[in-house]
């Protein structure tokens, strides 16, 4: 049965975190506190995989510039201890018997806090292109070469999921090309074997998916890419 965590220490928790960001501003933990009870209080299915932690995380971080990120899900697990007391108080923790002590939600907390890629707001377009500039698996110049770096990190995003590359105004603006262009890219990856086709074009309701080849010989290995 879960046990309630009581009122969230804000004091405790802006001191630790004020220690670890000299430029945080104290009143940044009042601003985190209201998001937390914003988001308990909306509805949703908060009981997907036990991911309750997804959406927190994502609007938290959209508090700090990325490059604060890491280890932070450690000092804030407090607010993972507030939203799901607030979660219970709304009848909306069915999962009781898996959040039984502060230990488990601290666990959970920072385990999704690392595993949450882009914030709240943010574009997950514009992470993973900003991935692929950082990060290229195939080098050389050339917006195809982006593209095809792009198309590698959205597939290491999405795991064994497959990806969508649509040919529409979006994904050309995003690469400041027209959607012409952007249909060739796709076909020339298929023809080098990069992308594999797993459904078709389904007009005014679905582009067609692909899986990438992650390990093809002309990438650079994968050990000296970094997934982050």
């Amino acid at each position: 049965m879960w046990k309630p965590s009581g009122e969230l220490d804000v004091t405790a928790t802006a001191t630790v975190l004020m220690s670890k960001i000299e430029h945080m501003d104290v009143f940044v933990i009042d601003d985190l506190v209201a998001d937390v009870h914003l988001l308990a209080q909306e509805v949703g299915d908060w009981n997907v995989e036990n991911a309750y932690f997804f959406p927190l995380c994502r609007k938290v971080k959209a508090r700090f510039d990325r490059s604060e990120w890491k280890g932070l899900g450690r000092t804030l697990f407090p607010l993972g201890l507030l939203f799901i007391e607030l979660l219970d108080r709304g009848g909306k923790l069915e999962d009781k018997e898996n959040w039984t002590s502060a230990d488990a939600v601290a666990v959970e907390f920072e385990f999704y806090w690392q595993k949450v890629n882009y914030a709240e707001g943010e574009d997950l377009r514009s992470v993973v292109l900003d991935r692929a500039r950082n990060n290229p698996v195939l080098l050389g110049p050339g917006t195809l070469t982006l593209f095809v770096n792009y198309a590698w990190h959205l597939q290491k995003q999405a795991g064994k999921i497959p990806i969508f590359l649509p040919v529409n105004e979006d994904m050309a603006g995003l690469f400041q090309v027209s959607e012409r262009m952007i249909g060739k890219y796709v076909d020339i990856c298929v023809d080098r074997a990069y992308l594999t086709q797993k459904s078709g074009y389904v007009p005014h309701q679905r582009a067609r998916t692909f899986m990438m080849n992650l390990d093809h010989p002309d990438f650079i290995p994968i050990k000296t890419v970094s997934a982050r």
